[in-house]
């Protein structure tokens, strides 16, 4: 089984309150993107029918790195919808950054789940 992810950060990326970020860096899995592959388990009867899917998550990492305001921009389906927000949810965060500072950031994720 392989579950990919490619964080795709400005698809979306504004501080709130603030004006487009300059000087930044993104929020991040704490232990990298590894760490949020450990987290995202495939349905069981997709894996073992081989179904894949396409998922991408929009959410919110806050200045102290918890999540909240989870919409899913693509379904793939409830089952790997629910993985990928569960992943994301059971994941710690290290927040994004602005000018040395942690700052409130809404980004996209996507999640690409492939039965090998």
């Amino acid at each position: 089984t392989l579950v990919t992810l490619a964080l795709l950060f400005g698809v979306s990326q504004t501080a709130v309150g603030q004006k487009p970020m300059k000087n930044c860096c993104e929020p991040t899995p704490v232990g990298g993107l590894k760490t949020l592959e450990q987290n995202v388990s495939y349905p069981l009867f997709d894996l073992q029918v081989r179904n894949n899917a396409d998922v991408i998550l929009n959410f919110y990492v806050d200045a102290t790195g918890n999540v909240s305001n989870i919409q899913v921009a693509k379904s793939g389906g409830s089952q790997f919808d629910k993985s990928a927000m569960t992943a994301v949810m059971n994941t710690k965060w290290i927040p994004a950054m602005q000018n040395g500072f942690p700052v409130g950031l809404s980004f996209a994720l996507p999640f690409e789940f492939r039965a090998k």
